[in-house]
């Protein structure tokens, strides 16, 4: 593009060298394009981040001081609080509390009122999508969100549909409904912080001390607001990073959920076998009148995790972009300082010399691939073979709670109802024999968990069962 090359990296080897060189490469310049194309930043923000060289590392890149460095701050936020257990173990309490509350009051779409008690015939990936979002955005930012955005699901998805075209810098007259979805997202977001800055009390150290409240929700959206304004960020940029935070944290999470169910849905005898397996470990527990989710077990459970790791490794298509900081040597190819790179996920993902088994091709679901005793067919792959998460320095810092909320959803929603596979159906509810599966690989967006292009029609009914024992 003009004088700018971009460099697309493939093998695992070169891959991995790129992952080892993390300090040479530049991710905070595609963080601060998004802001500001897709969501709107205003410049005099922009111009703030963009001023922070130094990297996101704890060793600093020079070029600002230590009062200057906002990527390595936020890095800090993250990991306090996305991979520290008891931070973590909160947000998905809120998480399933939202969760539970949601498939017991559905949002979005009309229910009678035997709603559970009876059979209802449902389009899953449109179901879930609403409730997934309501407990994401319940546990992330606390129930006054959704107040000050009452059509915050459907913007978000609307938002999220144009979101590449936003990107690419489409002015609004050819892209009417994304901006406007945009445009209301970012002030409802407005709203919503005007009115936790002035009802949360800094003063209370107590208060501070919590790892979720009403005002900001969980501590991460608190700790990052605060350190933003304290950068001199605006409201209105603050609220682009916020309502990034929270779309990021959905439009990953929730498509993969969906492909987990379409797959189990889609073949009784892989659903029976998930849903033995979910029962026979005793994963999920009532006690107190709560429901309660023995985490590290559930993520465990050899059949699931496969399943998991599968639609991560088929529909997780992310091309990794990074700017050289430095000259650096590849493979014998020179790469020069100021140019792009691509590490595109789905070469490596379907590459046949790694991922093919007898009778299993690398572009088609197999739910048992990544199952132990498969482990001779299927494990010869390195880090640079299969990396859904990124890798480096810029490893998704949300990698750990979006794994536990998936897990969380799928287990919850198989043992609390039962399902009949009905067939699927197009964007419109029309009745097709297309597969969710059955599309072309290489013209989807390359830019995170692919979305279902159709959905599983399935029959629902909540299960009646004795409650479990907790242990």
């Amino acid at each position: 593009m003009g004088p700018i090359y971009t460099y697309v990296i493939t093998g695992p080897r070169n891959v991995q060298a790129f992952f080892r060189g993390a300090r040479e490469l530049d991710f905070e310049f595609f963080i601060i394009n998004v802001s500001i194309k897709a969501w709107r930043m205003p410049h005099r923000d922009a111009k703030k981040l963009e001023e922070d060289s130094s990297g996101p590392a704890a060793q600093s890149l020079g070029g600002v001081g230590e009062g200057g460095r906002i990527f390595f701050k936020l890095r800090e936020i993250y990991h306090s609080n996305f991979l520290h257990t008891k931070s973590v173990s909160q947000l998905l309490d809120r998480w399933i509390e939202g969760y539970l509350t949601a498939l017991d009051h559905p949002h979005e779409m009309q229910f009678p009122q035997s709603w559970g008690r009876e059979w209802t015939v449902l389009p899953i990936y449109k179901f879930l999508r609403g409730q997934m979002l309501i407990a994401t955005t319940m546990a992330l930012a606390g129930p006054q969100f959704l107040e000050q955005c009452p059509t915050f699901g459907r913007d978000i998805w609307e938002f999220d549909k144009m979101f590449i075209t936003l990107l690419s810098g489409t002015p609004r007259f050819l892209c009417r409904r994304g901006w406007d979805a945009r445009d209301r997202l970012i002030v409802a977001t407005e709203r919503w912080l005007r009115r936790a800055w002035a009802e949360y009390d800094w003063q209370d150290e107590k208060l501070q001390s919590l790892d979720w409240e009403a005002n900001f929700g969980h501590r991460v959206m608190r700790e990052r607001e605060r350190t933003l304004k304290s950068y001199g960020i605006s409201l209105e940029g603050r609220a682009t990073l916020q309502a990034g935070l929270i779309w990021g944290a959905s439009t990953n999470a929730i498509p993969a959920t969906c492909w987990m169910l379409i797959h189990i849905l889609s073949d009784p005898d892989l659903y029976h076998r998930v849903r033995e397996e979910i029962t026979t470990a005793e994963v999920i527990a009532e006690m107190d009148g709560k429901t309660h989710i023995d985490v590290d077990k559930l993520v465990s459970l050899p059949l699931l995790r496969s399943v998991y790791l599968e639609c991560l490794r088929l529909y997780m298509s992310v091309p990794i972009p990074r700017c050289l900081r430095n000259s650096v040597e590849v493979d014998g190819y020179k790469l020069s300082a100021g140019n792009y790179v691509l590490l595109p996920s789905y070469l490596a993902h379907t590459n046949e010399q790694v991922w093919s088994a007898q009778g299993h091709s690398a572009k088609s679901f197999w739910a048992e691939r990544f199952l132990q005793r498969s482990m001779d067919e299927t494990s010869r792959h390195s880090p640079g073979d299969y990396f859904p998460y990124g890798g480096g320095l810029n490893l998704c810092p949300g990698r750990l709670v979006g794994k536990q909320e998936i897990f969380a959803a799928v287990a919850l929603l198989l043992a609390k109802f039962d399902f009949e596979f009905v067939g699927y159906v197009d964007k419109k509810g029309r009745s097709t024999a297309r597969r969710p599966e059955e599309f072309d690989f290489g013209a989807c967006e390359a830019r995170g968990m692919i979305t279902p292009t159709f959905d599983v029609l399935a029959r629902v009914r909540r299960r009646v069962v004795g409650k479990a024992t907790a242990r």
